[in-house]
């Protein structure tokens, strides 16, 4: 059985960091771009904004993701939530105890 080098893991880990890196970077600088974009899908204020993270971060989250953050707060207590399978808002909920309670980041980092 071959032996996992440090090299083995760099190899794997410097281009995921540097795509995150620029997944974010592209975030950000989108809001300058198009700064009226986003925030036209619904329960985005309670559940992004609410956040009080900066705009470039929280957009990650919108469209189904604020579904997935809500069925992970709140179970599946809303209308047409069942669409969504629970596994991903289960590790949403289990990481956010890490996290201080922030789904957000919780979703940010699993994903």
């Amino acid at each position: 059985m071959k032996k996992i080098l440090r090299s083995d893991y760099t190899k794997i880990l410097l281009p995921f960091l540097i795509w995150r890196i620029f997944i974010f970077f592209a975030a950000y600088i989108s809001v300058k771009f198009i700064p009226v974009f986003g925030a036209k899908f619904p329960y985005y204020e309670e559940t992004l904004i609410s956040t009080k993270l900066p705009h470039f971060i929280w957009s990650l989250g919108n469209f189904d993701g604020v579904h997935y953050l809500r069925i992970a707060r709140d179970g599946y207590a809303y209308q047409l939530t069942q669409a969504f399978f629970p596994f991903y808002p289960i590790l949403i909920k289990l990481v956010s105890y890490l996290t201080f309670g922030n789904f957000l980041i919780a979703a940010l980092l699993i994903s």
